[in-house]
């Protein structure tokens, strides 16, 4: 004990762990009055709490705190800056993504028509030295969707765009809402030439009916 009755520490035990990683272990010594925790991964959540060492062996822990390294997942580009499209490819400039100040470990690129179902894999586990992806033979003046994935140790991030390809001769095709509008109006148009004749066919058969209930009273008549 010093000479206000208080057991003197040794030095102290440092533990901190990732959220579901191992604890792992650091010994300071008493004279330490703050310490770094060195080689932590970027923009990760940590677990610490500290012990003090004395005489006696290890005493009782802190409360455990939580901190959370600088760093976050990639932040995905506007279309704009990101996709370059031809008649029957779209180039995808992966460079355009920020990394979250973590570096971006990898990128899986997947596309499809737009409103199909079905995914196609244009490349998986890109890494960030790659800088662009070329998405080939794909159909002229024809909307796709583009899902980009990229991946850095602060997690994951998701981005969907909606782009075309040009047309033959080099032009662009209209935008989604206006393709979508033609389409009801076609539908419409449809209906219009449908319910004439329906319309035509059901007074076809009253007539036929009429005509048949006549010829019946006719005949009990005679």
């Amino acid at each position: 004990m010093d000479t206000r009755g208080r057991i003197k520490t040794k030095g102290f035990i440092i533990r901190h762990k990732r959220e579901y990683g191992q604890w792992e272990e650091t010994r300071t010594s008493s004279k330490v009055a703050t310490y770094t925790l060195q080689n932590l991964q970027c923009g990760t959540k940590y677990y610490i709490y500290v012990a003090a060492v004395g005489k006696n062996g290890e005493g009782e822990p802190s409360e455990v705190i939580t901190a959370k390294t600088e760093g976050n997942a990639p932040i995905a580009p506007r279309k704009d800056n990101f996709i370059i499209s031809n008649s029957t490819s779209l180039v995808i400039q992966l460079r355009a993504w920020e990394d979250g100040g973590c570096g971006i470990k990898s990128f899986v690129v997947r596309y499809k028509r737009l409103h199909t179902t079905e995914w196609k894999m244009a490349a998986s586990s890109i890494s960030q030295q790659q800088e662009k992806v070329v998405i080939r033979d794909l159909s002229p003046g024809t909307w796709y969707s583009i899902r980009v994935t990229a991946h850095n140790v602060a997690g994951s991030t998701v981005a969907e765009y909606e782009v075309a390809t040009l047309t033959l001769d080099g032009s662009t095709v209209a935008p989604i809402l206006l393709l979508e509008s033609r389409e009801s109006i076609n539908i419409w148009e449809d209906v219009n030439i449908i319910v004439p004749i329906v319309a035509a066919v059901i007074a076809l058969t009253v007539v036929i009916g009429v005509a048949v209930c006549v010829c019946v009273k006719k005949r009990h008549g005679a």
